[in-house]
């Protein structure tokens, strides 16, 4: 990891209806929340690029759509997906 830059960690939250996505960068102990209402792929796409964070928590279901996943893996490199059951 690049000492001279934000190394956000981010939690990805989502429901049929919203998403909450929070980035954490324990180095600096900075974080960020939002909750996007009525969300789409694209919605979460913007809200990575906002902090392009290393490490990604999320569901299964969320790692598998398609853009998403490019996104995250060909775009910004994140190599790091931990699944959680929601």
């Amino acid at each position: 990891l690049d000492s001279s830059k934000n190394n956000f960690l981010c939690a990805i939250v989502c429901d049929e209806y919203n998403v909450s996505l929070c980035f954490a960068d324990v180095s600096t102990g900075e974080m960020f929340l939002t909750t996007i209402e009525h969300y789409s792929e694209q919605d979460i796409i913007n809200e990575l690029s906002r902090f392009t964070p290393k490490e990604i928590l999320c569901s299964e279901k969320l790692q598998q759509q398609k853009e998403f996943s490019f996104y995250c893996k060909e775009t910004q490199n994140v190599n790091n997906f931990h699944i959680c059951k929601l």
